[in-house]
Formats: structure tokens, C-alpha cells, sequence
């Protein structure tokens, strides 16, 4: 949830979706994870700047997660658009996380 009366930009976690990826009997999941851009800014410039950070900080990263080991985690797609209501740029970026239990 954004914090009430702080300024954007703001990056929220929009969603986790998460299926079974178990083979040959070694439990496993897949996760989809769905980040939110808001910003305030009429250009797209921003957004494409606070996508890129994340994507640097979270494809591919080694992330110790408890009771499970993160396979991998890799950027699937994002996109920035306007919104039509404010004409301010935000953005979308889908994760995938694949994990294991210890």
C-alpha cells in the first residue's frame, strides 16, 4: 500500500500468482510477480528510468529466500503507458521466480 501523502514516484508489488512446477516427485513452484510504476511525470523518461533500475537490481539476482532456494528469477516483460486519467507515464513488470523448498 502506498503511504498516505508521500509524493511519487511509487513502486508497489501489484500481485503474485503463483503455480506448481513439481517434476519426477521433487516439489517446486513457479511465481509470477507483478510490480507498479506510479509516477507523476508527463514523460515517459521516468518510468523507463525506475523500470531499468529494477530489472538491474532484480534479474537474475541470488536472493536468499527462507526454506526455499530461488532457482531463478528473470524479467518477463514491462511496459510503460500513460494513464489516462492523469496523462502521467507509469509502468508494469512481470517477474518469474522459480523455487524450491530445503
Amino acid at each position: 500500500e502506498i503511504p498516505r501523502g508521500s509524493p511519487p514516484p511509487h513502486v508497489v508489488f501489484a500481485g503474485i500468482e503463483t503455480r506448481d512446477w513439481s517434476v519426477q516427485g521433487q516439489k517446486a513452484h513457479e511465481h509470477f510477480i507483478s510490480i507498479e510504476v506510479k509516477t507523476n511525470s508527463r514523460s515517459h523518461q521516468l518510468a523507463q528510468d525506475i523500470v531499468a533500475a529494477i530489472e538491474d537490481a532484480l534479474d537474475g539476482a541470488a536472493l536468499i529466500l527462507a526454506g526455499h532456494a530461488l532457482v531463478n528469477l528473470h524479467i518477463q516483460f514491462w511496459t510503460v503507458a500513460r494513464d489516462k486519467a492523469s496523462e502521467n507515464f507509469n509502468a508494469t513488470l512481470r517477474f518469474r521466480a522459480a523455487t524450491e523448498p530445503l
